[in-house]
């Protein structure tokens, strides 16, 4: 799969879910990061 993405800056969502500790994911953090970043999860 190749995929774009525009404007630039996706990579900082990147590295703000990396970030999260181990684990089970907490899935309202993780949606928090990704809003901040325009990415909605449905």
């Amino acid at each position: 799969m190749i995929t774009s993405a525009f404007p630039a800056g996706i990579e900082f969502m990147f590295k703000e879910l990396s970030e999260l500790p181990e684990g089970p994911p907490d899935f309202p953090k993780v949606a928090e990061i990704c809003g901040r970043h325009g990415i909605t999860l449905v």
